[in-house]
């Protein structure tokens, strides 16, 4: 598997990535008084983001394509927003305990966002290799799956995953819970791999509740890799 997505020294020699990437869906609706724009037959358009991380740690620096005046920077623990001459606008500590102590009808933050697009991007550019991090419990099952235990220090919204790896060796399907999120589990499609600097990435990504399949549409959550650099 690891060899399919470019091969485990191919990926020892990066240590850091950029990307252009959009993210967008239900299950991430805007915060009131932060409307998306509509695009015709009133369907939200992407938001569009460019991202810089780390291929080791969990460490994601996020700029809005519209927003030239602050970005983001993800971790697992904290997430914080700042102004490009970096003096630090807002901060939020332990991410994960808000978002388990925040009311079902109340509507996600601005920095609940960022954490979440931090962790959902970080997890789908460094894909497989996460499998070769120490503390990481791989178990291999019947017909291709791989039980997967994440520690949370690595990632946080979705430590839990089954993983459906095609005969070709590339993953196709992750199977996951995003507790606090969403009530029942989800099934995350991986296609249309692209290779990067010698690195295979699914450019496409599209979550479904589990139960109703994947022909339904529109998806929960889409995600588009554009680009990617691996340096």
């Amino acid at each position: 598997m690891l060899n399919a997505h470019g091969g485990r020294d191919r990926w020892g020699g990066k240590k850091a990535f950029s990307a252009h990437v959009s993210i967008s869906g239900a299950l991430l609706p805007p915060p009131d008084g932060h409307p998306l724009p509509v695009a015709p037959r009133n369907r939200p358009t992407a938001r569009e983001l460019v991202v810089e991380g780390e291929t080791r740690l969990p460490r994601l620096k996020i700029f809005g394509c519209t927003d030239v005046t602050r970005y983001g920077v993800y971790t697992p623990r904290r997430v914080e927003v700042r102004s490009l001459s970096d003096q630090l606008l807002e901060a939020l500590d332990d991410p994960m305990e808000a978002l388990a102590s925040r009311p079902p009808d109340r509507p996600l933050s601005q920095i609940e966002r960022l954490f979440i697009f931090g962790a959902i991007l970080w997890s789908a550019i460094t894909g497989p290799f996460l499998l070769d991090t120490p503390g990481v419990s791989v178990k291999e099952k019947p017909g291709r799956l791989l039980k997967v235990a994440f520690p949370a220090a690595i990632e946080p919204l979705a430590p839990k995953r089954v993983l459906h790896v095609a005969k070709d060796g590339l993953i196709e399907r992750h199977d996951y819970e995003l507790k606090y999120l969403y009530p029942s589990p989800l099934t995350d499609t991986a296609s249309a791999h692209i290779v990067f600097n010698g690195i295979v990435v699914p450019t496409l990504r599209r979550v479904f509740p589990l139960k109703a399949g994947t022909d339904r549409s529109p998806a929960l959550l889409d995600i588009e890799i554009f680009d990617i650099r691996f340096s």
